[in-house]
């Protein structure tokens, strides 16, 4: 699904020059199945650079953020209901 869908809008963001000089990497963030459960896992799972790909993309693209939300509540969940 990020494969699908928030690919072309992570490379949009990209191209505009959002990403220049903060992330290497987040241009091709979602770009395959490895790299988007790699990003996944870095800001879900480890809290890490959240703000650096999700942001610029929810912000040019508001509809976005019901997919991220989906995708950490899903996750975050998971992850609760294995520890408990």
């Amino acid at each position: 699904m990020a494969v699908q869908i928030l690919h072309p809008l992570n490379k949009n963001v990209a191209a505009s020059g959002a990403y220049e000089n903060s992330c290497d990497r987040c241009g091709r963030a979602f770009s395959t199945v490895a790299h988007s459960f790699l990003t996944f896992t870095q800001q879900i799972l480890a809290g890490d650079s959240w703000g650096e790909v999700s942001i610029p993309i929810i912000e040019r693209y508001p509809s976005s953020y019901f997919i991220f939300w989906f995708v950490m509540c899903t996750v975050g969940m998971t992850v609760l209901n294995l520890i408990l």
